[in-house]
């Protein structure tokens, strides 16, 4: 990011390297910087989840709206952690590749760690912004719904609804029709384009109209 509009002085105590594009400032949780209380980033992230974008604004928040003053233990250890992937060599592809880790990293300093351990550890499960609540009925309110539905699909919920989807449209065919009473017998080849389209107005395919 270009950071021209801040002060050489502010660009020194963030670490600012204009030509580092993976870890361009040395921050906590690439959030704060603990000797700059009035200043915070959100969004200092490279991912295409916003759960993390979500903890960083409420983590934010939460410093901003307490008495926090000063370096602690946790900032310092903070800090380190954004120089070593600053350092880190070969470097990987996200400054923070595991998504599940830095979620649950970033929702311990909120003390929000969702319910029942780190949910989504098991193949096939999956960790939604959702579950990382201050408020644990909330979570489980969540964890429940999102289970719900899992096993709802695996009852073939959307089954005929992504069938149907899948054939809208125009389709070549090819029909080999057989005369058994013919004397002798033969067969008859026919090719020719059909198409499905919704005949619901509401756009819904749940019937679908048939042409040929």
């Amino acid at each position: 990011p270009s950071l021209d509009f801040l002060s050489p002085e502010l660009q020194t105590t963030l670490n600012y390297d204009p030509m580092d594009t993976f870890q361009p400032l040395i921050l906590c949780h690439d959030i704060y910087h603990p000797d700059l209380p009035g200043l915070g980033f959100v969004g200092m992230y490279r991912g295409p989840y916003f759960g993390v974008l979500e903890l960083q604004a409420r983590l934010l928040a939460q410093r901003w709206s307490s008495e926090l003053g000063g370096i602690s233990t946790s900032d310092n250890e903070a800090l380190k952690q954004s120089q070593r992937i600053r350092d880190a060599r070969p470097r990987p592809q996200f400054p923070h590749g595991d998504y599940i880790a830095h979620m649950d990293s970033l929702a311990s300093v909120l003390g929000c760690v969702p319910p029942k351990g780190r949910f989504g550890s098991q193949a096939g499960e999956m960790v939604l912004p959702a579950l990382y609540q201050p408020d644990n009925d909330l979570a489980e309110a969540a964890i429940t719904a999102f289970q719900t539905e899992v096993t709802q699909c695996h009852n073939g919920k959307y089954t005929t609804s992504c069938v149907l989807n899948a054939l809208v449209g125009k389709w070549k065919f090819h029909r080999s029709i057989q005369h058994f009473n013919a004397y002798p017998p033969r067969t008859d080849t026919i090719s020719g384009t059909i198409s499905f389209s919704v005949r619901d107005a509401t756009g819904s395919p749940t019937t679908l109209l048939y042409r040929e």
